[in-house]
């Protein structure tokens, strides 16, 4: 019987969230290069009276930093950050217009020959209803079903795991690529020792020798 219910439940939200996908919270999530000496824009259109957030982080790259700026559809700067490896960066939309256009740069025009690989994730939550794909049709003030606390509940919990999941990807991606550059790192620097040594050792051994080495003798008449 529960089989039959949790089947039950994950057929429904299948249903609900592709049929009121339209009207679902906005989640976006990208990994990006950014080259060197560039800069890189993101422009996402944004309904009104929402909450909005965008998280980045500096996978991989040089010294893992880069620079943010948000700006809003008449070039007002929202924020800005300059140098950093991660981040988060919170604004409401508001205004009369039911949506607006923001613009998301990322630069690393301060880096002259590294480029970068940049991950950023854009969430925007509102307060009504319409928002979450698993109460969309339902009337506003009205009781949830048992089936549908439960489909709440299994939602908010898929939604917390796709968080921790990406949040851990990126710390086994960072810590695989610094562990890959100091691999390399450490393989060339043995590599060159190891040719200094040899070149000491054989420089060592023709010197010893010709210290043993019989000089002829050179006879004046």
């Amino acid at each position: 019987m529960d089989v039959i219910l949790l089947r039950s439940i994950i057929i429904w939200i299948s249903l609900q969230s592709c049929r009121h996908l339209a009207t679902a919270d906005l989640s976006l999530d990208l990994t990006f290069e950014l080259p060197d000496n560039e800069k890189q824009c993101f422009f996402e259109e944004l309904r009104a009276n929402r909450s909005c957030s965008l998280q980045y982080h500096v996978v991989s790259g040089g010294k893992r930093d880069v620079d943010l700026i948000v700006m809003d559809e008449s070039f007002k700067m929202i924020q800005r950050h300059k140098k950093q490896r991660f981040g988060t960066i919170q604004w409401s939309v508001d205004g009369d217009k039911l949506e607006e256009t923001y613009e998301f740069c990322f630069g690393n025009e301060f880096s002259s020959f590294t480029h970068k690989i940049v991950y950023f994730h854009l969430g925007c939550t509102g307060d009504d209803d319409d928002d979450n794909p698993v109460l969309v049709g339902r009337r506003r003030h009205q009781p949830m079903t048992k089936l549908e606390s439960s489909t709440l509940g299994i939602y908010q919990s898929m939604k917390s795991i796709i968080g921790l999941q990406t949040h851990f990807r990126l710390n086994e991606y960072t810590g695989r690529s610094l562990a890959v550059n100091l691999n390399g790192k450490v393989f060339w620097w043995s590599l060159i020792e190891i040719i200094i040594l040899l070149l000491i050792s054989i420089g060592q051994v023709y010197f010893v020798r010709s210290f043993f080495s019989d000089k002829p003798n050179l006879m004046t008449s």
